[in-house]
């Protein structure tokens, strides 16, 4: 016999599971924001979040909220493409987004492929919304589809040299990804013993997190990643882990695992490599592990010399794998007077084959300003600019400004 009661309970939590995924749609037409609201009634799910389009409302939307489904339209835009990565930083790494364009072409499908986005193109009616969305949960809930290639963006800042001022950059660009570019962030630091970090970040209380001996890290999951964690301010967290001097090895590999596992979780992941790091940073293992590299030097020799053998490195061993997409940002930093340099701007681009993409200027008053607690990205003048235009450049931003050594000169190339 048909039973008729059965049959609703075997579906019931089948339903309620599709109505705990939660939805955004920022949109540029009304009517289309009301024909999106339409279809979902229409299917039974709960109506979206709307907000009109624009950088400062989704930067609002997603301070304080997550969503597990982000719809993006963008059917008057000139370039979808460029659109898209202009809120990707902003958008939860978590969430699967759909964006929704009036470009008929293959390449706009594969670049936001490339990004982890799903492509609609418009014109389509309510059901093949529907239709598109559904099989965009279904992606969702069995971990497939091209969502999955969005993970935090992986850089690594590292100091050419003891003193360039490489934690210091660390903690500033933290901060200016956190606040100016409304990005969620993991500031990884490896001096397991100590380090000066906690200092740059205006936080001395912030204490390490001592590995207790015999930790397990096979039983390590995403809750208890977040718990070795300390929060800074909104957006920013701090994952420091303490050594007691004979087990450096199994701290970095559960702060590789903890990093791992909150990849999906957040946008940027930041690592602090200073030179007082105890294992070598090989041009090879940044390669492979990191998104961006961003080389921190001074105007002297020595770091002159590091800074080159990194830069030719890294050069060829993108040459040797043209799929892989790293990128490769040099900033010099003067920690004495410009005139005092050892090496001038011009000896430091004739070497390094390119110009540096960032340089930051002599700040006479820097320790007294991080020790009071202040940060330097919100400073009047070239070091606010410099330290909030590179953070723009990890996040892909392309940028022109006035340089003290040059003029207009192209930056992130």
């Amino acid at each position: 016999m048909f039973d008729l009661s059965e049959l609703l309970r075997k579906e019931e939590p089948a339903a309620k599971k599709e109505q705990s995924l939660s939805s955004v749609l920022f949109y540029h037409k009304q009517d289309f924001a009301n024909l999106a609201i339409e279809a979902f009634r229409f299917e039974g799910f709960d109506d979206p979040a709307v907000a009109e389009y624009n950088v400062e409302s989704i930067g609002k939307y997603f301070a304080n909220r997550d969503s597990d489904i982000v719809l993006l339209e963008l059917t008057g835009s000139s370039s979808v493409v460029k659109d898209a990565k202009a809120v990707d930083h902003m958008l939860p790494s978590s969430a699967s987004v759909i964006v929704i364009g009036a470009e008929d072409a293959i390449s706009t499908l594969r670049q936001l492929r490339e990004l982890g986005f799903y492509y609609m193109y418009w014109p389509f009616n309510k059901q093949e919304l529907m239709e598109f969305v559904t099989n965009v949960t279904h992606n969702r809930e069995s971990k497939r589809g091209v969502g999955q290639k969005r993970k935090a963006k992986h850089v690594a800042i590292v100091g050419c040299k003891g003193g360039v001022g490489n934690s210091m950059v660390s903690a500033e660009v933290s901060f200016a990804l956190a606040d100016n570019k409304k990005s969620s962030c993991v500031l990884v630091n490896h001096n397991y013993d100590g380090g000066n970090l906690d200092v740059m970040l205006g936080k001395r209380d912030l204490k390490n997190r001592r590995l207790q001996p015999g930790t397990i890290m096979a039983t390590l999951d995403s809750e208890a990643a977040w718990s070795l964690l300390t929060k800074v301010e909104d957006r920013l967290d701090y994952l420091a882990l303490e050594s007691d001097g004979e087990n450096d090895l199994e701290i970095r590999d559960l702060t590789e695992s903890v990093v791992e596992l909150l990849s999906r979780e957040t946008h940027f992941i930041l690592e602090d490599l200073s030179a007082s790091v105890a294992f070598r940073r090989s041009p090879e293992w940044l390669c492979r592990n990191f998104d961006c590299i961003v080389l921190v030097m001074d105007a002297t020799i020595s770091a002159l010399r590091k800074a080159t053998f990194y830069v030719n490195e890294i050069v060829k061993i993108r040459r040797e794998h043209p799929d892989k997409a790293l990128r490769l940002l040099v900033v010099l930093n003067n920690t004495r007077p410009e005139k005092t340099a050892s090496v001038s701007v011009e000896e430091i681009a004739k070497y390094l084959g390119r110009k540096p993409d960032v340089t930051l200027p002599y700040f006479a008053s820097l320790n007294s300003t991080i020790l009071q607690g202040e940060h330097l990205y919100k400073k009047q003048g070239r070091i606010n600019q410099e330290l909030v235009r590179l953070a723009g450049l990890i996040t892909g931003e392309s940028t022109q400004v006035e340089s003290h050594w040059v003029k207009k000169l192209l930056f992130g190339q």
